[in-house]
């Protein structure tokens, strides 16, 4: 899921996204990455929408172990996502599309799964701005992502019953709310 986030980052918002760092656990996961300015919302759901598009391609994700001077030929130096590898053989993880454009391909430790549609799915949860230049994407996959929708559909039935109003209202003045909050402190 971090390489497709990352790829879907790049594509939207162009070629100086760079992972800077990631952490990655069950239940979420984060990637943070280079960037000027927190993302509105539309970028923000049009980043994640188009990580699930690489995710509902089914693209084959491949491994493979590289001498670093031949990984460095082939790839570049963008194998060095979120940092150098010190090791002299890399294993590097590839994410080509039916067409064989290179998505993504870096120089990584991590378990990987075959192919994209494993992923099942991507929720972007929420952005943090962290340091000048980075902002940090907090988002969850598979399981993890169903139990986060799961409990957004469960806070707002529990705040249209609490108000006796429907959902759809509830989504209606959230959003009213937060655009005024947005604009008060020049968001």
């Amino acid at each position: 899921g971090t390489h497709v986030l990352n790829a879907a980052a790049r594509e939207i918002l162009g070629n100086h996204i760079w992972q800077h760092s990631a952490f990655k656990n069950v239940d979420k996961a984060r990637l943070d990455i280079t960037h000027y300015e927190l993302l509105d919302e539309k970028t923000f759901y049009a980043i994640e929408k188009r990580a699930n598009e690489i995710i509902k391609s089914k693209y084959v994700v491949k491994k493979y172990f590289f001498d670093r001077v031949q990984a460095e030929k082939k790839f570049g130096f963008t194998l060095y996502q979120g940092g150098a590898a010190p090791e002299e053989q890399l294993r590097i993880g590839e994410i080509r599309d039916k067409k064989n454009k290179l998505y993504d391909a870096e120089a990584c430790g991590g378990i990987h799964c075959d192919n994209t549609k494993e992923i099942s799915k991507l929720v972007l949860m929420k952005q943090e701005r962290i340091q000048d230049g980075i902002i940090r994407l907090i988002f969850a996959c598979g399981p993890a992502a169903d139990a986060e929708i799961q409990k957004e559909k469960l806070i707002l039935s529990e705040c249209a019953k609490i108000l006796n109003v429907s959902e759809n209202y509830v989504l209606r003045e959230s959003k009213e709310l937060l655009d005024k909050w947005k604009k008060l402190n020049k968001i």
